[in-house]
């Protein structure tokens, strides 16, 4: 049992928690507000993360008024679980009276060893690497076609996806817009262009969701017109949700591209 804090809202989400520990999943969801179907996700967290073995509060946040009297709280739990080999912060947020009344606004699992700054990368197999490659390479293709068509279609089928790092507002703003692959395109015709160069390769899981991996891959070019050469570096985002799907493969979700501007001596 984890420990209580005198605290209502802390011991209501508490409460909560142990009820999903036991799988009492129908008594969670009747405390809760689900307008994005967070409640699934979460379900299928907890199943995934095994039998509760250790629970203790970190943090204690309110967060801006609800109103109608109510408060909000983010309330932050390292615990740890059979099924995970590292720690976890348990996250809920709640609304609450602080008398008898409370909601649970949202509430998930995080690996403890991302939440840092710091970006969490693993070492890739040799056939993890070329199968991220073949997709970057997929990508390229579409590039030397200036196909646009394939790139809004991309970005809007991810925007369909589970938003865990409330990316979807400038994914869905690019897929509406455009404005990245067109300017993009706009480079490209300036000049003569150099091959595509493999610069690089990396995966990470961003802030942490688990089973959600990311991977960017690197490439450089250059534009040559009249006699004079600009660089620059495209980075294609490429990611893969194994915790919705554990034979989920890589696909494309991002673009970009920045002038490579040389160190003056």
């Amino acid at each position: 049992m984890t420990e209580r804090y005198n605290d209502f809202a802390v011991d209501t989400a508490v409460d909560w928690l142990e009820n999903a520990d036991h799988g009492k999943f129908d008594v969670c969801n009747k405390n809760i507000t689900d307008t994005d179907g967070w409640f699934n996700l979460y379900t299928r967290d907890r199943k995934s993360l095994g039998k509760i073995k250790s629970r203790s509060l970190s943090t204690r946040e309110e967060l801006p008024s609800a109103g109608n009297g109510l408060k909000r709280y983010e309330l932050r739990f390292g615990s740890n679980f059979s099924e995970s080999p590292k720690d976890v912060m348990e996250q809920v947020i709640v609304e609450s009276d602080n008398r008898s009344r409370f909601t649970v606004i949202n509430a998930g699992y995080w690996l403890y060893s991302f939440r840092s700054t710091k970006t969490g990368t693993r070492v890739f197999t040799e056939d993890e690497k070329q199968q991220i490659k073949t997709v970057a390479e997929n990508v390229l293709k579409k590039i030397d076609a200036r196909d646009t068509t394939f790139f809004k279609q991309a970005y809007a089928e991810w925007t369909e996806q589970p938003d865990y790092f409330h990316w979807k507002s400038w994914i869905a703003a690019e897929a509406k817009s455009g404005k990245i692959i067109a300017n993009l395109y706009e480079t490209l015709s300036k000049g003569k262009l150099s091959p595509w160069k493999f610069s690089g390769v990396n995966a990470f899981t961003p802030v942490g969701r688990t089973g959600f991996e990311c991977s960017s891959v690197y490439y450089s070019f250059s534009v040559n017109s009249e006699g004079k050469s600009r660089n620059f570096i495209v980075q294609i985002g490429i990611d893969r949700d194994l915790y919705l799907d554990k034979s989920a493969e890589w696909k494309f979700f991002s673009l970009w591209f920045w002038e490579k501007k040389e160190k003056k001596k």
